[in-house]
């Protein structure tokens, strides 16, 4: 397979095995030029090699980097963020009328416009990126407000982007092709994102995942029953795991997950 020009990005100072695997299953599907991996702890990674960051305090860290530092890093003109829960699933989805974009993420169904989208697999341009850097300075959020970059990209700033930086969003129908986020698809996509996707993705190794899920996730109210859900559809037997772990985080949380860690990786 031929070099692609983009680097492969993943940006986690937790979760490690899980955004190994991430890692390993997309450079298994696609030829990267680059793989750049920004975490606090190199002996997790294996024998990728990695650049040390600060370990991240909260999900609004890790968002302000994205939008703040993260161009500084990328060398290749386009870059692919992937998390621990989404990579790349299939590398003959591919399509060169991604270049065509700046910003690429699966759609939001909840909203009708500025839909696109998902950051967490999501293509990026590194004009994109340092435009970013230069509206965070600009157009900076509350003092301890909660950011979520993609949502910050993507909807609050988006027209700017657009007019200022000539940023180019893709449309929906690209968006639906480059990867599937909630909902279904009737036709494969490139990658994916989202937890609930994972006991499909892991199917053979469900033991594994549930020791690998990180306590934030467990703690999070608000996404925990869409993985439960399809754990449920997956293995009744790992479903009852899965809401006994989740009983142990809340009585170790009392509540407070949730709010340390909403919006980030």
């Amino acid at each position: 397979m031929a070099k692609s020009g983009i680097t492969l990005v993943i940006v986690s100072t937790d979760t490690y095995e899980l955004g190994l695997q991430a890692v390993v299953k997309s450079v298994a599907n696609f030829a990267f030029d680059e793989v750049l991996i920004l975490s606090d702890l190199p002996q997790a990674w294996g024998d990728f090699s990695i650049t040390k960051i600060d370990k991240f305090a909260s999900g609004r860290d890790y968002n302000i980097f994205i939008l703040s530092e993260l161009h500084k890093y990328i060398n290749t003109d386009f870059f692919l963020i992937v998390q621990y829960d989404g990579f790349v699933l299939r590398g003959d989805q591919f399509s060169p009328h991604f270049y065509h974009y700046d910003y690429i993420g699966a759609p939001w169904p909840f909203h009708r416009a500025l839909n696109v989208g998902n950051g967490g697999f999501s293509w990026r341009s590194r004009r994109l990126a340092e435009a970013a850097a230069k509206v965070l300075e600009t157009h900076p959020p509350d003092a301890g407000a909660a950011v979520l970059e993609d949502h910050y990209l993507c909807r609050l700033n988006r027209i700017l982007l657009e007019e200022r930086y000539g940023i180019r969003f893709a449309s929906e129908g690209i968006a639906e092709h480059f990867a599937v986020e909630h909902g279904e698809r009737r036709f494969p996509t490139f990658g994916f994102h989202g937890i609930w996707h994972l006991p499909k993705i892991y199917n053979d190794r469900l033991d594994w995942l549930l020791n690998n899920l990180p306590q934030r996730l467990l703690e999070n109210d608000a996404m925990y029953p869409y993985l439960a859900d399809e754990m449920y559809n997956t293995s009744v037997e790992h479903y009852r795991k899965l809401t006994k772990l989740k009983g142990r985080a809340n009585r170790k949380s009392s509540g407070l997950g949730l709010l340390r860690w909403s919006g980030g990786r």
